[in-house]
Formats: structure tokens, C-alpha cells, sequence
């Protein structure tokens, strides 16, 4: 009986560390997305909508696609399981001469690949829609692309000592330095911007990429890492990340492609369509980079450590854990913001160039976008799962597979919805994704708790459809009672939202949902006197 009650109490603990960590990175991940939010809106308010912001989007997506690729790719799906795996073992001296290796690696890959793009990508402009009959924008595509593509080298050590921190179970800065990147860049823009226009913020984004690493070495040398120029091709590990990593990365490219896809469909539909979409999949992007982000990257050395010691009870345990709290996050997130898709869309970007019809536009777009927030969510700790069981294949299958679905849904709605259908059209094939992603999972490790899972999101989805219905009304009745002006306006969110958590946290009491007991525990252990 004692025994029983010790085992308990120590579940009880692992939750509440558990979502404590996630707490602390979830607030850093939070100022994270408020300075990027700030960013966004100068942006919106210099720039609007026009063929210059399209020609920036196209422009950084490159760059941005290739640190992905790479550095994300290799550095936190593939390097993770197996620089953790080693730390699980007590292997330290060969998880620290594989880490270097591939620093090594990467670096000499990345100077290589900037100066092909250097060569190249005048050529690739000029065959690319929406691009190739306009001189104007496709000179400026090339000359933004050439600034930003300056920065990759410091955004795949970024990456790589950010993977590092995180196999350490030091989550905080990495999450942390996002917000010295966004700082960076919204000081580089205001100083530059009345000389050199949009030109400022390729500048920006190349200084606060710099400034973005050298914020995080310290950190790492705090875990005892040393940086050697040592490369060893015949260490054991490196053989397991890359049989890893190929898979991985073409899985990720087929993700990434499903996002240019929509671009350039985008493209197609009419000038400023293309920054629009991009401002409600920010806007979109929003709850999960807090929540689900936070969840992914906080279980997924631990998992990779189960994975390791092939505890598979303790793997599936940490999976439900996971999951279950961040559809306690995301579910109310997403009936939120198609509850006040149109306030929160004019409040943060209608002004300058911002038009009243991109407001309605964006918003729009952002309530289709939503609906996928929860399968989004799931499909990153999925993913994550079968990385630590060192399974690359089966995302990719299914990553190839979507493809071919947005293709087919976006060639249909684009017809009737114009880019609104692009976003349905990414929330049908997420939903797909995570379908197929959790019917796969189970199949390799057995039952995943799915039943629990279900009776769970259904308590929640109650709880956030009638904390979505108050908030609106809380909205509405509040900016009437207020005035039209943006003060106004910002009180009336702030209000409403508060509010509607509130009553979101009493019907999570009502119906017995156990992931707010968490909260609340670690709040009391936060505040308890010594």
C-alpha cells in the first residue's frame, strides 16, 4: 500500500515538473512572440501589403527553408535521439566527439551552399510565377535573397547550440534568444529604414541572427562543452544521425514544399495575397509556438532517453502526458481565435498601408488556419516520437503523402475561396497528417491511451466552445461600452480574454479535467512559503 502511494507521488512530481518546465518555457516562448508580433506590425506599418513585401516574403523563405533542412532538421530530429542516447548511457567523451563532427560538417556545408546560391538564384527567379515577367520585383527578390542568405551560416549554429542546450535539458535560453533576434532586427529597422527602405529588415535579420548565437554561447560552455575542429567520419554516431537525418529531411522538405506551394498559388491569385497569408499563418503559428513548441521540445529528450533504455511503458506515458496537456492548450487556442479572428487581426496590423479589406481578408484566412491548430500540435509530438524510436521513415512517407494532398485541395478550393481555400486546405491535410501519424504510431508500439485521449479533448473542446461564445460576447459588449479607437479596442480583447480563461478554468473544475490541477499545483509551489 505504501509502496502504491510512493509510486503516486512520484507520477504526481514527474507531472508537475513536467508542466512546471513547460510553464518557464512557455513564457519565454510568450515575450518571444509579443516582440515578434511588434516586429510583424512595423513591418505592417512601414511596408503593408504590396509587391516589395511579397518579394521579401519569397526572398527570406529561401534561406529560411534551408535552415530547416539542415540545421533543424539534422541538429534537432535526427542529432537529438542520438547525442541523447549517448548522454543516457553515460557515453560523454563520444557524444561530445559527434557534436563537434558535426558542427564541422554543417559549417563547411552551409558556406558551400551560400555560395551556390549567390551564383544561382538570378536563374531560379527568373523562372519562378509571379516573379519572371516583373524586372522590379525579381531584381529586389535577388538582392534581399543575397542579404538574408548571409545570415544562414549563423542561423545553422544557432541551431546546432540550440540542439546541444536542449539534449542538456537547458530549455530556457534557447527559447529565450528568440526574443534577442526580434529586438535586433526591430532596432536595425528603425535606425536604417528612412535610408534603405525594405532593405532595412534583410539587414535586420542578418544582425539579429549574429547577435542571436553569440547570446547562447555562454550557456553552453556552462555544460562543460568545448568546441574542437574535429571531424571523425568513423565515429558510430554520425552514421546513425545521418541514417536519421536523409529521411528527416526530405520528410521536412515535403512539409516546407506544402508551404511554398501555397505561396506561389498565392501568387497566382493577386498582388499582396502572398503577404496576407503570411500574416494570418503568424498570427496562426502563434498558440502552437507557445504551447506546442514548448511540449514537443521539453518531452522529446526525454523520450529519446526512454527510447534509449527501451522503456516503452515510460515512452507511451510521456506521450500521453504530452498530448494531453497540449490539446488542454491548443483546443481552447483555436475556438479563441476564430472567436475574435477580426478584433485581434485589426488591433495588430490595421493601420498604415494595412487596409480595412486586408483586415477582413486576414482574419479570414486565420479562422480557416485555426482549425488546425490542435492536429498541428499533435503531429509535433508524433513526429518527435517516432525520432526517438529513430523511425524517420514512416513521417516521411506521410509527409510525401500530403503533398499530393494539398495539391489536390488547393487546385479545388482555390476556386470557390480564393487564398482563404489555401488555408482550409492546410488544416484538411494537417488533420490528415495526424490521422495517419497516430494510426501508425500505434501500430508500431501498441495502444496509446487513445480512448483516454478522446474523453479528454471532449471535456475541453465543451469547456473552449462556450469559453469561445462568452469571449465574444464579452468582446462586443465591452468595445461597445468602450469607444472605437484602438485603446478601446485593446481593452476590450484584453478584457475578454481574461474573462473567458477564467471561465475556461472553472469549467475545466466542473468537468474534472485533469491537466488544470497541474497548473495549479505548480502555482502553489511557486508561491508556498519556505
Amino acid at each position: 500500500m505504501k509502496e502504491k502511494k510512493d509510486l503516486t507521488s512520484d507520477i504526481n512530481k514527474s507531472k508537475v515538473k513536467f508542466t512546471s518546465t513547460v510553464i518557464i518555457v512557455t513564457i519565454c516562448i510568450l515575450l518571444s512572440k509579443i516582440t515578434g508580433l511588434l516586429r510583424e506590425q512595423i513591418f505592417a506599418y512601414f511596408f503593408g501589403a504590396n509587391w516589395e513585401t511579397d518579394a521579401f516574403r519569397i526572398s527570406f523563405l529561401i534561406p529560411n527553408q534551408f535552415r530547416q533542412l539542415l540545421a533543424d532538421a539534422i541538429l534537432s530530429a535526427a542529432f537529438i535521439p542520438v547525442f541523447s542516447s549517448y548522454l543516457a548511457l553515460g557515453k560523454k567523451r563520444d557524444a561530445k566527439k559527434l557534436a563537434n563532427t558535426l558542427i564541422n560538417l554543417l559549417i563547411i556545408i552551409f558556406i558551400l551552399i551560400i555560395i551556390i546560391v549567390f551564383i544561382t538564384i538570378p536563374s531560379i527567379y527568373r523562372i519562378l510565377p509571379g516573379l519572371k515577367d516583373d524586372l522590379s520585383q525579381r531584381s529586389l527578390a535577388i538582392l534581399l535573397t543575397r542579404i538574408m542568405f548571409l545570415s544562414l551560416l549563423f542561423m545553422g549554429l544557432t541551431a546546432i547550440v540550440s540542439a546541444l542546450l536542449n539534449s542538456y535539458e537547458s530549455f530556457v535560453p534557447p527559447a529565450f534568444s528568440t526574443v534577442i533576434w526580434n529586438i535586433l532586427i526591430i532596432l536595425v529597422v528603425l535606425l536604417l529604414y528612412r535610408k534603405y527602405g525594405i532593405l532595412s529588415f534583410a539587414v535586420g535579420i542578418v544582425i539579429g541572427t549574429i547577435g542571436q548565437f553569440l547570446f547562447l554561447l555562454p550557456f553552453l560552455r556552462n555544460k562543460d562543452f568545448h568546441y574542437e575542429l574535429d571531424i571523425d567520419l568513423n565515429h558510430p554516431g554520425v552514421k546513425d544521425v545521418m541514417l536519421l537525418s536523409f529521411p528527416i529531411i526530405l520528410s521536412l522538405g515535403s512539409a516546407q514544399l506544402n508551404n511554398v506551394i501555397n505561396k506561389v498559388f498565392a501568387l497566382s491569385i493577386g498582388t499582396g495575397e502572398t503577404t496576407i497569408l503570411e500574416y494570418a499563418s503568424y498570427l496562426w503559428f502563434f498558440p502552437v509556438g507557445i504551447f506546442a513548441v514548448a511540449v514537443s521540445t521539453i518531452i522529446f529528450p526525454r523520450i529519446s532517453k526512454q527510447a534509449a533504455k527501451n522503456q516503452i511503458e515510460d515512452l507511451k506515458a510521456s506521450f500521453l502526458s504530452g498530448t494531453k496537456l497540449t490539446n488542454f492548450l491548443l483546443i481552447p487556442s483555436s475556438m479563441g481565435i476564430i472567436s475574435l479572428a477580426h478584433p485581434i487581426v485589426k488591433l495588430l496590423f490595421e493601420r498604415g498601408e494595412f487596409t480595412l479589406n486586408n483586415t477582413f481578408s486576414t482574419a479570414v484566412i486565420l479562422s480557416y488556419l485555426a482549425l488546425s491548430l490542435v492536429p498541428y500540435g499533435m503531429v509535433l509530438i508524433l513526429n518527435r516520437t517516432f525520432f526517438a524510436l529513430k523511425d524517420s521513415k514512416t513521417p516521411l512517407k506521410v509527409a510525401i503523402f500530403s503533398i499530393f494532398c494539398t495539391l489536390f485541395f488547393n487546385m479545388i478550393l482555390i476556386r470557390f475561396l480564393k487564398t482563404a481555400g489555401l488555408a482550409l486546405s492546410t488544416s484538411l491535410v494537417i488533420s490528415i497528417n495526424f490521422l495517419l501519424l497516430f494510426l501508425l504510431l500505434r501500430k508500431k508500439i501498441g495502444r496509446l491511451g487513445g480512448t483516454k485521449i478522446l474523453y479528454s479533448n471532449l471535456k475541453i473542446f465543451l469547456a473552449s466552445c462556450i469559453m469561445a461564445v462568452f469571449a465574444n460576447f464579452a468582446h462586443n459588449y465591452i468595445y461597445n461600452l468602450l469607444s472605437s479607437y484602438k485603446l478601446g479596442l485593446l481593452f476590450s480583447i484584453l478584457i475578454s480574454i481574461i474573462l473567458a480563461l477564467m471561465v475556461y478554468i472553472a469549467l475545466c473544475f466542473i468537468l474534472k479535467i485533469e491537466e488544470v490541477n497541474s497548473f495549479l499545483q505548480v502555482i502553489k509551489e511557486r508561491f508556498k512559503t519556505p
